[in-house]
């Protein structure tokens, strides 16, 4: 069942970013509340709030050092939500932090990133769109990813290493 929330919710980042490039707070909430569910009742549940803490450090410090060399190339305050990233993108990355260990959130992280740019550019003439779509290319990456984990029983993500 919970599975199957994860499943319905990033379907639904996927349809709304990709399709009206924004997101409805509520699905991230479900996403979070969805992997720590899967987190506290598993086997790792002893290290599951250590895990989602690491990761939610990673994503922030990630964001502050981007805020700051933006900023100091700017010469002034840059607020990356005005033009560079959108809110719905931060909110997706911390909402998928209980899925993963560090080292697998890292690469999620920079595979998603790449992912999007190769499809943002794939299909820039068709979508004539200047923003990426970041929280939906990296939602279906996810989707790919635990779907494969899933029917293959061989898992490379925390989430199935845990159900």
């Amino acid at each position: 069942m919970v599975v199957a929330a994860i499943f319905v919710c990033l379907g639904a980042i996927i349809y709304q970013d990709l399709k009206y490039r924004h997101l409805h707070v509520l699905w991230p909430i479900i996403l979070f509340a969805a992997g720590t569910y899967i987190v506290m009742t598993g086997s790792n549940k002893d290290n599951g709030i250590t895990l989602i803490a690491i990761n939610s450090a990673f994503l922030l410090f990630t964001f502050f050092v981007l805020i700051a060399y933006m900023s100091l190339k700017n010469k002034a305050f840059i607020n990356p939500f005005k033009n560079y990233f959108g809110l719905g993108d931060l909110l997706f990355y911390l909402a998928i932090t209980p899925f993963f260990l560090l080292t697998n959130y890292i690469l999620f992280f920079i595979s998603s990133m790449v992912f999007s740019i190769i499809v943002f550019f794939i299909f820039k003439k068709i979508i004539n769109k200047e923003n990426i779509p970041l929280a939906g290319y990296a939602s279906i990456l996810l989707v790919l990813f635990l779907g494969k984990d899933l029917l293959f029983n061989y898992p490379v993500y925390n989430i199935t290493q845990i159900i």
